[in-house]
């Protein structure tokens, strides 16, 4: 699962009352696999309804800037949902 799905997974658990703000921090910061500390997942979570939007707005810089730092031309994947 994508990390946006694991955000979006916890944030409707709590949002629901399935789950603890607490337990859900835990388990995205888990499941992140060292992508997340315990203020970013919970920050996350609090924000699980626009998080996707968010890193969708963002990847396109993210690959001109990461574009930049390899310092030589390089087409990076396009990573879209359809």
């Amino acid at each position: 699962m994508a990390l946006v799905d694991d955000i979006e997974f916890y944030g409707a658990a709590v949002d629901s009352g399935a789950m603890t703000s607490q337990d859900a921090v835990k388990a995205l910061t888990e499941a992140s696999k060292g992508g997340l500390t315990e203020h970013g997942a919970a920050e996350s979570i609090r924000n699980w309804k626009t998080r996707r939007r968010d890193y969708q707005a963002a990847a396109p810089v993210a690959r001109t800037v990461l574009a930049n730092c390899l310092n030589e031309p390089y087409e990076l994947p396009s990573h879209r949902s359809e």
